[in-house]
């Protein structure tokens, strides 16, 4: 019988790890690299479910992944972060599609939540990871926004369901979080603020508010695709300070 790998990273994250590590308890491995920095329970948290936990210095995201992935020990690699679960559903199909795989990858639809509300519209409607993968076939990339890619892949029916943030408070602090890497990014790779950079916040609200239909979730898809512009306004400050 193939065997499947769940790999996570993990920092501060004692409220949803036990959780999402749950929904990968029929996996053959569980392995969570904890980022050294963590001041809460986590690192106890995963050795509750694996002895299989390990304490790394921030890397950045997609090298820290691929620490975690480094450490499995078998052929399908799937990965998480703590704040996913993976459902009953999507659990049974894993199973099923790894013992006669003839692909490198899955991608996987993600729903996901601000508190207990689902976003329906403004893009998350049709949101797809690859997060199931060959270990000899995928490794992570990218600094801010982490990707894996493999040429050979299908998707598969089940979800993920990402409790990305707690509120509104919780998605700005990633914003601000994520903006800085960005604009780090930005400017190490030599680029500039063109006119349409600058224009850019107001783009991403229009794009994510109307031609994503995020007006269909009502007051939680205007602050959505308001907090999506602010992303890009935050990030062009940043650029700005730092040239």
């Amino acid at each position: 019988m193939t065997k499947v790998s769940a790999v996570l990273i993990a920092k501060n994250a004692f409220d949803t790890l036990a959780r999402t590590l749950e929904s990968v308890a029929w996996c053959d491995q569980i392995v969570v690299v904890v980022d050294g920095s963590s001041s809460d329970q986590t690192e106890e948290i995963a050795r509750t479910f694996t002895s299989d936990v390990y304490v790394q210095d921030w890397l950045g995201y997609g090298k820290q992944k691929n620490v975690a992935i480094s450490k499995a020990r078998n052929e399908w690699i799937l990965s998480l972060d703590a704040d996913e679960v993976v459902t009953p559903e999507l659990a049974k199909e894993i199973s099923t599609v790894v013992s006669h795989s003839n692909v490198d990858g899955y991608s996987i639809r993600f729903e996901t939540y601000i508190g207990e509300k689902l976003f329906r519209y403004g893009g998350l409607q049709n949101d797809w990871h690859t997060r199931l993968f060959r270990k000899d076939k995928g490794q992570f990339g990218g600094v801010v926004h982490e990707v894996v890619e493999v040429t050979n892949e299908q998707k598969l029916q089940g979800v993920i369901i990402h409790y990305s943030y707690k509120d509104f408070d919780h998605l700005m602090e990633k914003i601000l979080t994520y903006s800085k890497l960005e604009a780090e990014v930005f400017v190490k790779e030599g680029k500039v603020l063109t006119l349409k950079e600058r224009l850019r916040p107001v783009l991403r609200f229009v794009n994510v508010y109307f031609r994503k239909l995020g007006f269909l979730d009502g007051w939680v898809g205007f602050r959505h695709a308001y907090y999506l512009g602010y992303y890009v306004w935050n990030r062009n400050q940043q650029i700005a300070k730092l040239t």
